[in-house]
């Protein structure tokens, strides 16, 4: 199994990702959120299709969420660990209540090995 670790740094690399402008997740992801009049969402990584189903289908989301999957594979990988160490990944992205900011969210980032731990990671 992997280190406490190095999938604690997964957790974190793969939720300070998301939140900058390389993930083109932002605007989109919370233009979509309010549309469906969501403060908060959860995107499971481990999912085939990461897009959550309560959302509006937003071609550019679909796209960077796609991306974003690949990206946490990347990562892991880049840490020496392969695809089975890893039994879910979750992440929740909340947005200001007053919305004054579509480019930015607060992320929790879940990711349960394969043996049941979960590491976290929650950026702001």
């Amino acid at each position: 199994m992997a280190s406490t670790k190095l999938l604690q740094s997964v957790a974190h690399d793969i939720g300070h990702h998301a939140q900058s402008s390389l993930s083109w997740l932002h605007p989109h992801l919370s233009r979509a959120c309010r549309l469906a009049r969501l403060a908060s969402i959860e995107v499971r990584l481990t999912d085939a299709d990461p897009y959550p189903p309560m959302l509006p289908l937003v071609e550019p989301l679909r796209l960077a969420l796609g991306g974003l999957r690949e990206r946490f594979w990347q990562i892991l990988r880049a840490q020496g660990l392969e695809q089975p160490v890893v039994a879910e990944v979750r992440m929740i992205f909340s947005f200001q209540q007053d919305r004054s900011d579509d480019y930015s969210s607060e992320v929790q980032v879940a990711v349960v090995g394969s043996n049941g731990r979960v590491y976290e990671a929650h950026l702001r």
